[in-house]
């Protein structure tokens, strides 16, 4: 065997050794487990939520899925639904009319349950000329 110097048997690449501590220059190329090449990871950069979109999405979604919401609960109980379509207007005719009353209406609707068409027309006829609000009728 002859002596040759390390960097000669680089040159020649009769040695993988010591090509791979002596070369500066050529790169490792990692591999995985089976000796395959690994890619090199790259993380896409972060882009920063955009508050505007997300705040005008609210805006329309909200009120939609809050509109189903109580559209599904009238479904599931009805008879809340019909107390809700009786006390509305008479919250709007108290409101106007009579402000003392309106702390009432509970017990009002116990009082009345079953004759609404009697309260309404007792409003119509007490109040519907002054004030607009109490021209109610009974929901159909």
């Amino acid at each position: 065997m002859s002596k040759r110097s390390a960097k000669e048997r680089l040159e020649s690449k009769a040695d993988p050794v010591l090509e791979e501590v002596y070369s500066p220059s050529v790169a490792k190329e990692e591999t995985d487990c089976c000796g395959k090449p690994r890619r090199p990871s790259k993380k896409p950069k972060k882009e920063p939520i955009n508050w505007s979109a997300v705040l005008l999405l609210a805006m329309f979604c909200i009120p939609a899925v809050f509109g189903a919401y109580l559209s599904l609960m009238d479904y599931l109980n009805p008879e809340a639904a019909q107390l809700r379509k009786i006390q509305q207007p008479l919250e709007k005719c108290y409101n106007a009319a009579n402000p003392d009353k309106v702390a009432n209406i509970d017990h009002i609707m116990k009082k009345y349950k079953g004759r609404e068409q009697k309260l309404f027309a007792q409003l119509r006829t007490k109040y519907g000329k002054a004030y607009p609000e109490c021209e109610i009728y009974p929901p159909p």
